[in-house]
């Protein structure tokens, strides 16, 4: 890794690297994620941005947070039996010109695939248009939620879903496996109901 420049701001932005995390059968305790998924409901005042945030964000979550309580899970109640096995985990990212952005950055759980996509402004202390996306097997995108704003003053947008439809999104993914979509997530995380087939 190469720098130039003689402020903090010249250095970052003249910093290149890339920056990799990877592991497998990971056991998150206190939560149930596929059990939230499976139950989702678009009434529920729930937050995807914080089900990924430790996960996902990685090793810029203290960066992001700076100590605030991301993983609030308003809608979740933690209990220390519940378990979720994540089966892979990547979050690979590249630092140029001052900007921290995503490469492949995702996780599988049992059941589903989330993932997320989008740049951190380490210049602006802001983050950029940060989305997370709980994806089909086609790596379409089912539920997502963006994420935007300065460090101290994160906005979370609305969380949007595949369908206006009430009851369960994710009771649809099989009703949708004909259409067409554009795909979201491209990376090396294989969805789980892949590797079923």
């Amino acid at each position: 890794m190469e720098r130039e420049g003689k402020t903090k701001d010249e250095i970052m932005k003249s910093l290149n690297a890339s920056l990799s995390l990877t592991r497998d059968h990971i056991i998150l305790h206190g939560i149930d994620l596929d059990n939230i998924f499976r139950k989702f409901d678009r009434s529920q005042k729930f937050n995807l941005s914080d089900v990924g945030a430790v996960f996902l964000v990685g090793p810029f979550g203290a960066l992001i947070t700076k100590g605030s309580d991301f993983a609030s899970l308003s809608a979740v109640t933690m209990k220390e039996r519940d378990t979720t096995e994540i089966d892979k985990f990547v979050s690979i990212w590249k630092l140029q010109n001052g900007k921290i952005e995503t490469n492949d950055v995702a996780f599988s759980t049992k059941e589903h695939l989330i993932v997320l996509e989008g740049k951190i402004d380490i210049l602006k202390d802001s983050v950029e248009n940060l989305t997370y996306g709980l994806v089909d097997k086609k790596g379409c995108i089912l539920i997502s939620q963006d994420v935007h704003g300065k460090y101290d003053n994160l906005k979370f947008g609305e969380i949007q879903a595949i369908s206006t439809l009430l009851g369960a999104v994710i009771e649809l993914v099989d009703v949708m496996a004909g259409s067409k979509c554009e795909p979201f997530y491209k990376g090396t995380v294989e969805h789980p109901k892949l590797k079923k087939e």
